[in-house]
């Protein structure tokens, strides 16, 4: 079987593999079970796939279909991951003293960039559980999946932690850098970030934000929510594997392991 990271040829995962393997080991593992590679070529080949010999042509182009997206999905998932391991790298080596204007500048567009990635990665592992739900049966939502499947508590944990980091992910979209202070040659940002009216669709003013008593710097917040997220994401991923690895029992296909 081929081993994460030290088999992949894909060059953002040899860069990135094994930082992000170790708050996020499960994303290696669906790589090994489900995806690999071809060791007697060079090339990124997937895994060969073998059908029941009953099954349909339809059913075989669909589910080829489907499993190429749940991989891209999850190629996508470690991808922006990555970005945010990035950005949060490119802001603590720009943040120096003095302060000039291009590094609060590009301070910001770090901060920024690492939320819209990590949202990215919240919205890959939703699309993750889309698909799971399209191989068990044609249009079937996620919310009816997980009821069928018996995982609500994890989903609702995943849920849970999606609206937490999608409020500060929301507060950057709508208005940029949110209430801010520069302190001992950093920046740092309140410990809490509260929903604005969601019913007239708006976020939390920055002078509402400018009172709170409790701050953060910048990287450090980065730095937690990257970390807390990834072990989210590994949670979801042993559900996720579990699930996957019982769709192809019960449809009959097997995934071919290459050693």
């Amino acid at each position: 079987m081929a081993k994460f990271p030290k088999d992949t040829f894909d060059a953002v995962e040899m860069l990135y593999g094994e930082g992000i393997s170790k708050n996020f080991p499960q994303y290696g593992v669906f790589w090994e079970r489900f995806i690999g590679r071809n060791p007697s070529s060079n090339k990124a080949e997937w895994y060969p796939v073998k059908f029941p010999q009953t099954m349909l042509t339809s059913d075989r182009a669909r589910f080829t279909r489907w499993r190429q997206e749940l991989s891209m999905a999850h190629y996508s998932l470690f991808c922006n991951l990555s970005g945010c391991h990035f950005q949060l790298n490119e802001l603590v080596r720009l943040t120096v003293p003095p302060i000039t204007k291009e590094i609060f500048f590009k301070h910001w567009e770090c901060f920024e960039c690492f939320y819209f990635r990590l949202g990215n990665c919240y919205y890959q592992v939703y699309h993750l559980w889309e698909i799971m739900a399209e191989l068990k049966q044609p249009g079937l939502k996620v919310d009816q999946y997980v009821r069928i499947e018996g995982i609500i508590r994890e989903w609702l944990y995943f849920k849970r932690r999606h609206k937490k980091f999608s409020l500060l992910r929301d507060n950057l979209t709508h208005y940029s850098r949110v209430g801010h202070r520069e302190l001992e040659g950093g920046f740092y940002i309140p410990r809490t970030i509260k929903e604005g009216h969601a019913t007239k669709r708006n976020q939390e003013l920055w002078s509402n934000q400018l009172k709170r008593k409790n701050w953060r710097r910048t990287n450090v917040k980065m730095r937690l929510d990257l970390e807390e997220s990834a072990s989210v994401f590994n949670r979801i991923h042993t559900t996720l594997i579990r699930k996957f690895d019982k769709c192809l029992k019960s449809k009959g296909i097997s995934i071919k392991v290459l050693k």
